[in-house]
C-alpha cells in the first residue's frame, strides 16, 4: 500500500471528509489505512451494496445518488479492482474534478521501452526521452502523467501511447513511423510540434481531450478521429489521410496543405478551415446537426461537397476549383438542412449571401449570386431538374418556404450583365428585387424577371414569363404572363382534396394586393 502522502494531502482535501467508492476488499483495505492515519471518513458508496447492508467496517453505505451536490463537503477516494468509466464520468457530471475532488486510486501502470530516459512515480509521473528509440508502449491511468517526445527522435513502429486522466504527452522534431496507434482520453492533451512526421498513424482524440499539431507532415494512410467534446487544432504543414470529427467535438485547420481524401463532420462536429488547401476529389460530408465552416481556403478539382439535415455549411473567401460549389472574395453560403444533386453548382461572388434554409434539387441545379446581390431561399423547396437562379450586382432573390420548381425554371433578378442608359450614365434598372412568396409553383420552362412579386399559392404555368407583381392564389399564364384564374390551390401529391388536411394556403385571392 502506498503511504499516506502520495495520494492525499491537507491542501486537497481540506475540511471536507472522506468518502470512498467501493466497499469491496480494496475499499476496506483503504478505510483500514486512512483510519490508521486519522482521517475522517463518511462511509462508503457502492451500487451493489446499497440498500443489502448497512454497514462496512463500521462506516454506511450509500448509493451513488448521495454524492449529488457534495463536492465542497466530500472528497471521494474512488477504490475499485478495475476501472469503470461510468464512475469517472458519473462524477465529472457531478463537477466533482479529478484529483481536486476526487483521486482514482488504481496504480498507473506505465511499459515504456526506451533507453536513457526519466521515470518518476506518484500522480505526478513524469517520462522523458531524449534519444532514438525503435518501439514504445506507454499506458498511462491517472493525473498528472507527463510524457515528453522530442530531440529528433525516430520510433519506427509499433507505438502505442494511451493516456488518461487529464495526462499530458509532447512530441516534437520526431518521427513516427510503421503501423502506431495513439489515443488520447478522458481530458488529455497531445502536442505534436516542430516539424515532427508521422506515417499511417492512426489518432484517437476523445472525452474532452485535445489535439494541437503544428507544422507537421501527417502522410498518407493515416486517420484522424476527435469525438466527445474534444479539440483538435491542426496549423501549418501537409496533412493526408482521412479525419472524422463527432459529438461535439471541434476540428479547426489553418494554413494547412492538405490531401486528406475524405473529411467527415457529424453528429454535432465542428470543422473550421481556415487558408487552406484541400487537393483533388476530397469529400467533404457534414451530417445530422453538425457544422462546417470554410474560410480563404482553396478545394481542389472534382471534389464533393454533401450537407445533411439540419447542418450548416458556412463559406466564406472560399474557392471550388470545378467542383460542385464555388466561392469568391468575402462571399457567404450558408446550406442548412439542405441537399443537392448531380451537377449542382452555387457560385457566390464577392459580397454576396447565399442562405438557403432548405432545398432538394435532384440534378442540375445552379444559383449564381453577382457581386453585392443576395439570396434567400427557404425551407422546403423541392426542385425538379435544371434550376438556374442568377442574381445581378446589387439585387435580391427571396424565395418563401414550401415552393415547388418544376424542370428548367430561370430566375433573374436582372439582366446578367450592366445595360447602360446611353445619354444617362447610370446603370439602366439597377439594383433589382425578386420575391417569390410562400407555396408557389413555378411550371416548366418558366422565367421570372426581375421586379417580379408572386403572391402566396401561385401557380406560374409552363413556358409562362412573370415580370410583375401578382397577388396570392392565382394562375398565371402566358408571355407577359396575366391572371388567368383567382381562388385556386394545388397540393404536390395529393388529387383528392378531401383528404389535404393542412389547407393553410387555400386563401382567396386578394385583388387589393
Amino acid at each position: 500500500m502506498c503511504r499516506k502522502d502520495c495520494f492525499l494531502n491537507s491542501n486537497t482535501i481540506g475540511n471536507r471528509k472522506i468518502m470512498i467508492w467501493g466497499a469491496g476488499k480494496r475499499g476496506q483495505e483503504m478505510a483500514r489505512l486512512l483510519g490508521s492515519y486519522g482521517c475522517e471518513i463518511e462511509g462508503f458508496v457502492d451500487s451493489y451494496l446499497d440498500g443489502k447492508e448497512e454497514t462496512v467496517c463500521g462506516l454506511p453505505v450509500y448509493g451513488e445518488r448521495y454524492l449529488e451536490g457534495k463536492w465542497d463537503s466530500l472528497f471521494v477516494l474512488v477504490s475499485m479492482d478495475r476501472y469503470y468509466k461510468e464512475v469517472r464520468e458519473y462524477l465529472y457530471a457531478q463537477n466533482y474534478t479529478e484529483i481536486t475532488d476526487f483521486c482514482w486510486l488504481n496504480r498507473t501502470t506505465i511499459e515504456p521501452e526506451v533507453k536513457n530516459g526519466i521515470y518518476q512515480d506518484d500522480f505526478g509521473n513524469v517520462l522523458k526521452i531524449r534519444c532514438g528509440a525503435s518501439k514504445l508502449k506507454v499506458v498511462l491511468m491517472g493525473k498528472n502523467n507527463h510524457l515528453d517526445i522530442d530531440d529528433s527522435v525516430s520510433i519506427k513502429e509499433n507505438m502505442t501511447i494511451y493516456l488518461a486522466g487529464g495526462s499530458d504527452v509532447s512530441i516534437k522534431n520526431s518521427s513516427i513511423y510503421g503501423t502506431n496507434n495513439i489515443n488520447v482520453v478522458d481530458r488529455s492533451s497531445l502536442i505534436i510540434e516542430e516539424k515532427s512526421i508521422i506515417g499511417a498513424c492512426t489518432m484517437n482524440i476523445r472525452q474532452s481531450s485535445s489535439l494541437t499539431i503544428t507544422d507537421m507532415l501527417l502522410e498518407d494512410g493515416s486517420s484522424l478521429e476527435t469525438a466527445d467534446n474534444s479539440d483538435c487544432k491542426l496549423s501549418g504543414g501537409v496533412m493526408d489521410g482521412i479525419c472524422k470529427v463527432t459529438n461535439y467535438s471541434i476540428l479547426s485547420m489553418e494554413q494547412v496543405y492538405s490531401k486528406a481524401t475524405k473529411i467527415t463532420v457529424y453528429r454535432k462536429g465542428n470543422v473550421q478551415i481556415r487558408k487552406t488547401k484541400l487537393e483533388e476529389k476530397v469529400e467533404l460530408f457534414a451530417g445530422s446537426a453538425s457544422k462546417a465552416e470554410i474560410f480563404d481556403s482553396e478545394i481542389g478539382k472534382a471534389s464533393g461537397l454533401k450537407v445533411g439535415n439540419h447542418s450548416v455549411l458556412c463559406l466564406k473567401q472560399t474557392l471550388f476549383e470545378e467542383a460542385e460549389i464555388r466561392s469568391a472574395n468575402r462571399a457567404e453560403i450558408v446550406a442548412e438542412e439542405s441537399t443537392f444533386g448531380v451537377k449542382a453548382r452555387i457560385s457566390a461572388d464577392r459580397d454576396t449571401k447565399i442562405h438557403i434554409c432548405s432545398m432538394t434539387a435532384r440534378e442540375e441545379a445552379t444559383v449564381l449570386a453577382h457581386s453585392d446581390s443576395r439570396i434567400q431561399i427557404g425551407r422546403n423547396c423541392q426542385v425538379t431538374k435544371n434550376l438556374y437562379i442568377l442574381t445581378d450586382h446589387g439585387s435580391s432573390l427571396t424565395v418563401g418556404k414550401d415552393c415547388a420548381f418544376a424542370q428548367d425554371v430561370t430566375i433573374l433578378s436582372g439582366d446578367s450583365h450592366p445595360v447602360f442608359q446611353i445619354d444617362h450614365p447610370r446603370i439602366y434598372e439597377a439594383c433589382s428585387e425578386v420575391r417569390i412568396l410562400d407555396y408557389v409553383w413555378l411550371g416548366k420552362s418558366s422565367v421570372v424577371l426581375s421586379n417580379a412579386v408572386i403572391g402566396e399559392g401561385c401557380i406560374v404555368a409552363p413556358d409562362s414569363v412573370v415580370g410583375k407583381k401578382y397577388p396570392n392564389n392565382c394562375l398565371l399564364m402566358g408571355y407577359p404572363a396575366k391572371i388567368v384564374r383567382q381562388d385556386i390551390a394545388y397540393h404536390i401529391q395529393e388529387s383528392n382534396p378531401d383528404a389535404i388536411d393542412d389547407k393553410r394556403y387555400w386563401k382567396h385571392t386578394d385583388l387589393g394586393k
